[in-house]
């Protein structure tokens, strides 16, 4: 008698987190890849942001002011004073980018370079495109 009752609680308790354990077909899985800011360098048309890769090599990420300036852009910029600081995290939903978030120090000032001159304009992607990223 005592083993049906600790096979019924057993079989109760499977049931239960079965009912919990629910699989979402509309579920979007989101994957966030952060990378170190070397250097950020300001121009009339946007930041170039210089990011170090897994192979501690150099990435340049050119952004357009376009790229940040509604809540609907693909870029965020935050400012403030935590030690990681500065550092930029892509968001990719279902394999391709969706919008990415550069955190900035508040207070280091020798996260920015010397601005850029006009030479660099045609870099600078077009708003409508979206970023290309070598990790």
């Amino acid at each position: 008698m005592k083993h049906i009752g600790i096979s019924l609680a057993l079989l109760l308790v499977i049931a239960a987190l079965s009912l919990f354990a629910q699989n979402f077909e509309n579920e979007s899985e989101i994957y966030p890849k952060t990378l170190q800011v070397a250097q950020v360098s300001r121009h009339a048309d946007g930041l170039r942001v210089d990011y170090i890769r897994q192979n501690y090599t150099v990435g340049t990420l050119w952004a357009p002011n376009e790229w940040f300036n509604s809540p609907e852009s693909i870029g965020e910029i935050f400012y403030g004073n935590k030690r990681a600081y500065p550092y930029i995290t892509f968001y990719f939903v279902d394999g391709a980018l969706d919008h990415f978030r550069l955190y900035l120090s508040d207070r280091n000032a020798n996260q920015f370079g010397d601005p850029l001159d006009s030479d660099y304009s045609a870099k600078f992607p077009p708003a409508e495109s979206t970023p290309e990223i070598d990790f």
